[in-house]
Protein backbone atom coordinates (compact mmCIF):
# COMPACT_ATOMS: atom_id res chain seq x y z
CA UNK A 1 0.00 0.00 0.00
CA UNK A 2 2.73 2.45 1.03
CA UNK A 3 4.24 1.55 -2.60
CA UNK A 4 1.20 2.59 -3.87
CA UNK A 5 1.12 5.70 -1.93
CA UNK A 6 4.75 6.62 -3.68
CA UNK A 7 3.31 5.45 -7.41
CA UNK A 8 1.02 8.37 -6.59
CA UNK A 9 3.78 11.36 -6.62
CA UNK A 10 5.50 9.38 -9.63
CA UNK A 11 2.10 9.72 -11.48
CA UNK A 12 2.78 13.28 -10.82
CA UNK A 13 5.56 13.17 -13.46
CA UNK A 14 4.21 11.54 -15.99
CA UNK A 15 3.24 13.42 -19.24
CA UNK A 16 -0.72 13.74 -17.60
CA UNK A 17 0.88 14.01 -14.31
CA UNK A 18 3.03 17.13 -14.97
CA UNK A 19 0.12 19.32 -16.16
CA UNK A 20 -1.57 18.48 -12.48
CA UNK A 21 1.66 19.22 -10.84
CA UNK A 22 2.53 22.73 -12.59
CA UNK A 23 -1.64 23.52 -12.20
CA UNK A 24 -1.78 23.42 -8.32
CA UNK A 25 2.08 23.80 -7.66
CA UNK A 26 2.82 21.18 -6.04
CA UNK A 27 5.89 19.23 -4.75
CA UNK A 28 6.93 15.91 -5.89
CA UNK A 29 7.34 14.47 -2.20
CA UNK A 30 10.74 13.07 -2.67
CA UNK A 31 11.24 13.20 0.92
CA UNK A 32 8.23 11.75 1.48
CA UNK A 33 8.28 9.20 -0.62
CA UNK A 34 11.92 8.07 0.87
CA UNK A 35 10.36 8.02 4.72
CA UNK A 36 7.97 5.28 3.60
CA UNK A 37 10.54 3.65 0.99
CA UNK A 38 12.80 2.96 3.79
CA UNK A 39 10.58 2.10 6.60
CA UNK A 40 9.91 -0.94 4.31
CA UNK A 41 12.86 -1.49 3.33
CA UNK A 42 14.09 -1.81 7.17
CA UNK A 43 11.24 -4.24 7.84
CA UNK A 44 12.14 -6.42 4.33
CA UNK A 45 15.58 -6.38 5.52
CA UNK A 46 14.86 -7.38 9.43
CA UNK A 47 12.82 -10.00 7.78
CA UNK A 48 15.48 -11.27 5.33
CA UNK A 49 18.25 -11.41 8.61
CA UNK A 50 15.80 -13.53 10.84
CA UNK A 51 15.01 -15.88 7.55
CA UNK A 52 18.61 -16.62 7.10
CA UNK A 53 19.85 -16.43 11.14
CA UNK A 54 16.88 -17.56 13.58
CA UNK A 55 17.02 -16.15 16.64
CA UNK A 56 20.31 -15.26 16.47
CA UNK A 57 19.43 -11.67 14.86
CA UNK A 58 17.29 -10.98 17.39
CA UNK A 59 16.73 -10.10 21.35
CA UNK A 60 14.80 -12.87 22.79
CA UNK A 61 13.73 -12.91 26.62
CA UNK A 62 16.91 -14.43 28.06
CA UNK A 63 18.72 -11.54 26.92
CA UNK A 64 16.29 -8.88 28.34
CA UNK A 65 16.33 -10.92 31.43
CA UNK A 66 20.04 -10.74 32.14
CA UNK A 67 20.91 -7.49 30.96
CA UNK A 68 17.60 -5.82 33.14
CA UNK A 69 19.58 -8.13 36.29
CA UNK A 70 22.90 -6.77 35.53
CA UNK A 71 21.26 -3.24 35.73
CA UNK A 72 19.65 -3.75 39.16
CA UNK A 73 22.82 -4.90 40.63
CA UNK A 74 25.25 -2.06 38.90
CA UNK A 75 26.08 0.66 41.08
CA UNK A 76 23.67 3.74 41.30
CA UNK A 77 26.17 6.08 39.73
CA UNK A 78 26.31 3.29 36.85
CA UNK A 79 23.02 1.78 36.17
CA UNK A 80 21.15 5.02 34.29
CA UNK A 81 24.15 3.89 31.42
CA UNK A 82 23.08 0.11 31.43
CA UNK A 83 20.40 0.41 28.43
CA UNK A 84 17.76 -2.86 28.04
CA UNK A 85 17.09 -3.55 24.85
CA UNK A 86 13.56 -4.10 23.65
CA UNK A 87 12.00 -7.60 23.17
CA UNK A 88 13.09 -8.72 18.97
CA UNK A 89 15.09 -5.36 18.75
CA UNK A 90 17.15 -6.00 15.83
CA UNK A 91 20.43 -4.52 14.37
CA UNK A 92 18.72 -2.44 11.44
CA UNK A 93 22.22 -1.57 9.81
CA UNK A 94 23.17 -4.83 9.83
CA UNK A 95 20.58 -6.16 8.90
CA UNK A 96 20.34 -3.71 5.67
CA UNK A 97 24.02 -4.56 4.72
CA UNK A 98 23.21 -8.57 4.82
CA UNK A 99 20.53 -7.80 2.75
CA UNK A 100 22.55 -5.48 0.05
CA UNK A 101 25.40 -8.10 0.31
CA UNK A 102 22.77 -11.11 -0.64
CA UNK A 103 20.42 -9.72 -3.09
CA UNK A 104 21.45 -10.59 -6.65
CA UNK A 105 20.77 -7.64 -8.49
CA UNK A 106 22.80 -4.20 -8.49
CA UNK A 107 21.31 -1.54 -6.47
CA UNK A 108 23.67 0.75 -7.22
CA UNK A 109 25.54 0.42 -3.93
CA UNK A 110 28.94 -1.59 -3.94
CA UNK A 111 28.88 -4.45 -1.88
CA UNK A 112 31.52 -3.56 0.67
CA UNK A 113 30.16 -3.03 4.47
CA UNK A 114 31.27 0.00 4.80
CA UNK A 115 29.91 2.05 2.46
CA UNK A 116 26.33 0.09 2.47
CA UNK A 117 26.68 1.10 5.93
CA UNK A 118 27.73 5.15 4.93
CA UNK A 119 24.14 5.00 2.91
CA UNK A 120 22.05 3.59 5.40
CA UNK A 121 23.76 6.53 7.72
CA UNK A 122 23.59 9.44 5.11
CA UNK A 123 20.24 8.24 3.66
CA UNK A 124 17.90 5.98 6.38
CA UNK A 125 19.41 7.28 9.38
CA UNK A 126 18.84 10.93 8.31
CA UNK A 127 15.67 10.49 6.55
CA UNK A 128 13.67 8.67 9.81
CA UNK A 129 14.99 11.23 12.04
CA UNK A 130 15.52 14.08 10.82
CA UNK A 131 13.36 14.10 7.76
CA UNK A 132 15.77 14.98 5.84
CA UNK A 133 19.35 13.54 4.42
CA UNK A 134 22.47 13.93 4.39
CA UNK A 135 24.07 17.33 3.04
CA UNK A 136 24.78 17.56 -0.73
CA UNK A 137 23.10 14.15 -1.44
CA UNK A 138 19.98 14.14 -3.60
CA UNK A 139 16.71 12.74 -3.30
CA UNK A 140 14.90 12.76 -6.58
CA UNK A 141 12.17 11.51 -8.95
CA UNK A 142 12.78 12.00 -12.98
CA UNK A 143 10.54 13.57 -15.22
CA UNK A 144 8.48 11.71 -18.01
CA UNK A 145 6.85 14.61 -19.99
CA UNK A 146 6.05 12.38 -23.47
CA UNK A 147 5.06 9.13 -21.35
CA UNK A 148 1.95 8.08 -19.47
CA UNK A 149 2.18 6.34 -15.90
CA UNK A 150 1.30 2.58 -17.03
CA UNK A 151 4.71 2.84 -19.06
CA UNK A 152 7.17 4.64 -16.74
CA UNK A 153 8.17 1.12 -14.81
CA UNK A 154 8.05 -0.82 -18.14
CA UNK A 155 10.23 1.81 -19.31
CA UNK A 156 12.87 2.09 -16.57
CA UNK A 157 13.37 -1.51 -16.51
CA UNK A 158 14.84 -1.09 -20.08
CA UNK A 159 17.70 1.49 -18.65
CA UNK A 160 20.70 -0.85 -17.82
CA UNK A 161 21.64 2.34 -15.80
CA UNK A 162 18.44 2.63 -14.25
CA UNK A 163 19.71 0.84 -10.28
CA UNK A 164 17.65 3.27 -7.23
CA UNK A 165 21.19 4.24 -6.07
CA UNK A 166 24.03 6.24 -7.47
CA UNK A 167 27.28 6.42 -5.20
CA UNK A 168 29.60 8.80 -6.63
CA UNK A 169 33.42 7.48 -5.62
CA UNK A 170 35.39 10.49 -6.76
CA UNK A 171 38.50 8.63 -7.62
CA UNK A 172 36.60 7.10 -10.47
CA UNK A 173 34.07 10.03 -11.65
CA UNK A 174 36.35 10.55 -15.12
CA UNK A 175 36.24 6.91 -15.53
CA UNK A 176 32.16 6.90 -15.28
CA UNK A 177 31.88 9.65 -17.55
CA UNK A 178 33.50 7.76 -20.05
CA UNK A 179 31.85 4.97 -19.61
CA UNK A 180 28.56 6.97 -19.83
CA UNK A 181 29.23 8.94 -22.94
CA UNK A 182 30.23 5.18 -24.51
CA UNK A 183 26.78 3.77 -23.73
CA UNK A 184 24.37 6.79 -24.19
CA UNK A 185 26.58 9.56 -26.44
CA UNK A 186 23.44 11.79 -27.25
CA UNK A 187 22.56 11.38 -23.51
CA UNK A 188 18.78 10.21 -24.58
CA UNK A 189 17.96 8.55 -21.42
CA UNK A 190 17.49 10.59 -18.53
CA UNK A 191 19.34 8.78 -16.06
CA UNK A 192 22.91 9.59 -18.24
CA UNK A 193 22.24 13.12 -17.20
CA UNK A 194 22.02 12.89 -14.28
CA UNK A 195 24.74 10.27 -13.48
CA UNK A 196 26.74 13.22 -15.69
CA UNK A 197 26.52 16.16 -13.55
CA UNK A 198 25.94 13.77 -9.96
CA UNK A 199 28.58 15.53 -7.37
CA UNK A 200 27.20 13.45 -4.52
CA UNK A 201 25.29 10.43 -3.80
CA UNK A 202 21.76 10.10 -5.29
CA UNK A 203 19.03 8.19 -4.33
CA UNK A 204 16.25 7.57 -7.05
CA UNK A 205 12.80 7.08 -5.62
CA UNK A 206 11.45 5.93 -9.11
CA UNK A 207 13.68 3.20 -9.61
CA UNK A 208 14.31 2.56 -5.44
CA UNK A 209 9.93 1.90 -6.09
CA UNK A 210 10.64 -0.83 -8.13
CA UNK A 211 13.63 -2.21 -6.51
CA UNK A 212 11.63 -3.00 -3.25
CA UNK A 213 9.08 -4.62 -4.94
CA UNK A 214 11.41 -6.85 -6.30
CA UNK A 215 13.11 -7.37 -3.20
CA UNK A 216 9.82 -8.97 -1.69
CA UNK A 217 9.50 -10.94 -4.62
CA UNK A 218 12.90 -12.44 -4.39
CA UNK A 219 12.59 -13.42 -0.57
CA UNK A 220 8.72 -14.52 -1.40
CA UNK A 221 10.37 -16.97 -4.03
CA UNK A 222 13.14 -18.17 -1.51
CA UNK A 223 11.09 -19.33 0.88
CA UNK A 224 8.36 -21.12 -1.64
CA UNK A 225 12.32 -22.61 -2.83
CA UNK A 226 12.83 -23.73 0.15
CA UNK A 227 15.92 -21.44 0.35
CA UNK A 228 15.46 -20.96 4.44
CA UNK A 229 15.75 -23.54 7.54
CA UNK A 230 12.53 -24.54 9.53
CA UNK A 231 13.61 -22.99 12.23
CA UNK A 232 14.55 -19.99 11.49
CA UNK A 233 11.28 -19.85 9.41
CA UNK A 234 9.44 -20.50 12.76
CA UNK A 235 11.52 -17.87 14.50
CA UNK A 236 10.86 -15.59 11.64
CA UNK A 237 6.98 -15.87 12.41
CA UNK A 238 7.48 -15.87 16.50
CA UNK A 239 9.35 -12.92 16.24
CA UNK A 240 6.30 -11.23 13.72
CA UNK A 241 3.99 -12.22 16.45
CA UNK A 242 6.23 -10.68 19.33
CA UNK A 243 6.24 -7.50 17.20
CA UNK A 244 2.91 -6.84 15.46
CA UNK A 245 0.63 -9.32 17.82
CA UNK A 246 -2.08 -7.02 19.88
CA UNK A 247 -1.99 -7.62 23.21
CA UNK A 248 -5.89 -7.23 23.69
Amino acid sequence: MMLNDVNSFIFLRSKTGLAILHEYKLGGGNHLSLIGQFAILNFISKIHLILNKGNEAYVGSDEVTKIQELKRNAPSNVRRYVWVPRLGEVNEKGAFVLLVLKYPKDMGIPKVQNKIEKVWDDLRNKISHLATIEVDNIAMTLEYPTIEFPQIFEEAKKWTLAKPFIIIDPAKRERHKAKIIREDPNFKKPISRIMWNAASDVVTVDFLNIAIQEISDWIIENINRGVYKEDCLFETKRWIEVNFKSTN
